[in-house]
């Protein structure tokens, strides 16, 4: 039997993800469209920022509900990013 995974997001993951990105040396454009995804989550996820795999694909479900597929995977390749960083990576979400 597998273990669930998960992690709760907090307000410092989002900072130190944001510093993260800048030590990167990425583009400002890409700063600033990783946090706007990012915030976008968090709100998805609202007063719990409890993540597992489950809460993943329901926020994968409602994005498609919601936005053209390049939208949906650009913003997907953000959270991506941020769970990799958290130490997260087997919650990646295709």
């Amino acid at each position: 039997m597998t273990e669930k995974v998960y992690f709760t997001v907090k307000e410092t993951d989002v900072k130190d993800f944001k510093t993260y990105l800048y030590e990167r040396e990425n583009a400002e454009t890409t700063i600033s469209k990783y946090s706007t995804d990012l915030r976008c989550f968090l709100k998805f996820l609202g007063n719990s920022r409890e993540v597992d795999k489950a809460r993943l694909l329901a926020y994968k479900e409602w994005l498609i509900e919601r936005y053209a597929v390049s939208s949906v995977n650009s913003m997907l390749a953000a959270l991506n990013q941020f769970l990799e960083f958290c130490g997260y990576a087997q919650l990646k979400v295709k």
